[in-house]
């Protein structure tokens, strides 16, 4: 009876269930219409019959076939992990990340930035083979978090001192003409164009000065600023998220250092305006240079 050892028990049964050295079993001197062995490696003795479950390593029931446990797929070997998400109320799922398969990894990690507030998430792994997937496994998460959040694929830039935001515009593009002729009123003509526009402001405070408990470290504030400005202006895609559930991709401009008079200027708020270029799929977020690690 057939019973080695493969991963791709993710796509044909449904769990990863390792057997350690066991790779056969032999049944002499009785009749038998399904055996069935658990990762402790008990043979289970019962009259019910039970389906493959997460800590089942072998299930014989002997129709035609002596394949009855984690093997092979068909002698296909896995040649990477696909890790795909989905929000919960859509129906296609979206590829985030690809890992070479590696039989002696065990773990394998993915940062996913790319989340909303109070959005619930259903992300799937599965096995891949000449581009046929197998089975996924899945686990659902609903994040919630506060502050705001800047990040494009090299840094992530958190607000949250002081933090304010103008109106949101929708900006669409129209034209009016007005020509001589029988009608009373203009007509009017509509663009495509159809995005948000808006602008942000917060106190910037650096790490080491909130450690100082309201000693204001002014050498890091001076750090901190700078490598915060220099993020705003890097004219580069950004995606931008906070506690509410806004989540755009955009472009920043007229980014401003505002110093505080009232503390001597040692703390400094920063303002900029942004605006949407992009929607937020994994596919429009990737092409904008916003990836997964």
């Amino acid at each position: 009876m057939i019973w080695g050892l493969d991963t791709f028990t993710l796509s044909t049964f449904g769990t990863p269930s390792s057997i350690g050295s066991a790779y056969r079993i032999d049944l002499k001197n009785g009749k038998f219409d399904e055996v069935k062995v658990d990762t402790s490696l008990d043979i289970v003795n019962s009259f019910i019959k039970e389906d493959w479950s997460y800590f089942t390593t072998l299930l014989a029931d002997f129709k035609n076939t002596l394949e009855a446990g984690n093997i092979s797929n068909s002698g296909m070997a896995i040649q990477k992990l696909r890790i795909k998400k989905r929000k919960i109320e859509n129906l296609v799922w979206e590829n985030i990340k690809d890992f070479d398969y590696d039989i002696a990894t065990i773990n394998y990690e993915v940062e996913d930035f790319f989340i909303q507030s109070y959005q619930e998430y259903e992300y799937g792994i599965c096995p891949v083979t000449e581009e046929i997937e197998g089975k996924l496994n899945l686990n659902s998460i609903e994040p919630i978090f506060e502050k705001t959040f800047i990040l494009d694929s090299d840094n992530v830039a958190i607000l949250y001192y002081n933090l304010s935001y103008s109106e949101v515009e929708n900006v669409q593009e129209k034209s009016i003409l007005t020509t001589l002729g029988d009608s009373r009123f203009p007509t009017t003509l509509n663009s495509n164009i159809d995005y948000k526009q808006s602008s942000i402001q917060s106190t910037l405070l650096s790490p080491a000065t909130e450690q100082l408990n309201g000693v204001i470290s002014i050498k890091d504030e001076q750090i901190y600023r700078k490598n915060m400005i220099d993020f705003l202006k890097n004219n580069r895609p950004k995606l931008l998220k906070d506690g509410v559930g806004n989540y755009y991709c955009v472009m920043l401009k007229d980014v401003k250092e505002i110093p505080n008079n009232d503390t001597s200027r040692r703390l400094y708020a920063v303002s900029f305006a942004w605006y949407e270029v992009a929607e937020t799929d994994t596919q429009s977020l990737s092409d904008n240079g916003l990836v997964y690690k």
